[in-house]
């Protein structure tokens, strides 16, 4: 579909986020193929019996980025998929390059809600979504690199000696499944534009589009693999998924929020000005399923429960503490004080 003049606005943003089927921008009505039409991901999920825990790791990002409520309203209008296989991952293709959706959209929702003021092309008055087009062919060339080269760069040097087909089927594995916070993570494979600062401190050059298409080439192609081997990578993803997923914690949105308040107050979020940008950030980075206001008004309500009324449920501390050490160490203290005058002011003591 050819989209001119879009501007990039709350309505826009949530299209992005709900989007179902595949968007196919199209830009001064040129046609590119990076991926044949039978290697994208949509046909062979459709021509393949591909496995359960397979499907299950390849949506789980998506899966958690929308709410039940949401998904309701799709059933209530007809559709009658899984909520977890709803979303896919890729559903935008921009000069033949295939774009993550939580990607496109956190990106993109850094420049809406103004935390971000980048400079593209000498344009510092991004407002519409043609207005990336730099950005898209940059990365669509990138995207190529990656999708043409992932067995070359990715798997074959790290390969031993003497390879055998089980051991290309590790590796592969290994690149969908690793995590390196910061650097490669499929389960949280999105982030903001990156910016070189060098015209002044509020300005940033957004730049690293080839990087941001080829690493996703890699992944896309990497999981073009995986269905197109079904059944010798299913064993594989089963033990994943059983070692990594099951005792993953779906936070209610006052929990998430507080796991923000604790954040915020030990200073270990990203230095916006603003409380609410923080938050529109840190909702964006952890797919919390909600909308802005929702969130804020379980802040503030967390924040007086904690520290005014003390009556915040210690179960639900008890429950976010575990998250808390592994990702916001510096916050344990503080929590495990809070539990202590929590408990002493349900005993009855002062």
């Amino acid at each position: 579909m050819e989209i001119k003049r879009q501007k990039i606005d709350d309505k826009f943003l949530n299209k992005l986020r709900l989007f179902y089927g595949v968007m196919n921008w199209v830009f001064e009505n040129e046609e590119i193929e990076i991926v044949p039409e039978d290697f994208t991901h949509d046909n062979l999920i459709i021509n393949n019996p591909i496995g359960e825990n397979i499907l299950k790791y390849y949506y789980l990002p998506t899966s958690r980025f929308f709410s039940e409520d949401e998904y309701q309203n799709m059933v209530n209008k007809g559709y009658v998929g899984q909520k977890d296989t709803t979303l896919a991952p890729y559903p935008f293709k921009i000069y033949g390059a295939y774009f993550g959706r939580i990607d496109l959209y956190t990106k993109l929702s850094l420049v809406s809600f103004k935390i971000d003021k980048p400079l593209l092309n000498g344009n510092n008055d991004l407002q519409y979504f043609e207005d990336f087009k730099p950005y898209f062919r940059d990365y669509a060339n990138g995207f190529k690199d990656g999708y043409d080269n992932f067995e070359n760069k990715c798997i074959s040097p790290f390969l031993p000696m003497f390879a055998d087909k089980q051991d290309y089927i590790n590796k592969v594995h290994e690149y969908l499944t690793k995590r390196i916070v910061f650097q490669h993570d499929w389960l949280n494979n999105h982030s903001g534009f990156v910016q070189e600062h060098a015209i002044q401190p509020k300005v940033g050059i957004i730049i690293n589009a080839f990087e941001d298409g080829q690493k996703q080439g890699y992944f896309y192609r990497a999981w073009t693999i995986v269905f197109s081997n079904s059944q010798l990578f299913e064993p594989l993803f089963a033990e994943t998924l059983n070692k990594r997923i099951q005792n993953d914690i779906a936070f209610s949105v006052l929990e998430w929020a507080t796991i923000f308040y604790y954040a915020d107050e030990t200073k270990l979020l990203p230095a916006h000005n603003t409380t609410q940008e923080r938050m529109k950030q840190f909702m964006i980075d952890h797919s919390v399923s909600t909308t802005f206001n929702s969130f804020k008004s379980k802040y503030y309500t967390a924040k007086k429960r904690i520290n005014i009324s003390n009556d915040y449920p210690i179960d639900k501390l008890k429950l976010i503490l575990p998250y808390l050490e592994e990702n916001y160490k510096q916050t344990v203290t503080k929590v495990k004080n809070d539990i202590m005058i929590l408990e002493n002011e349900k005993h009855g003591y002062q």
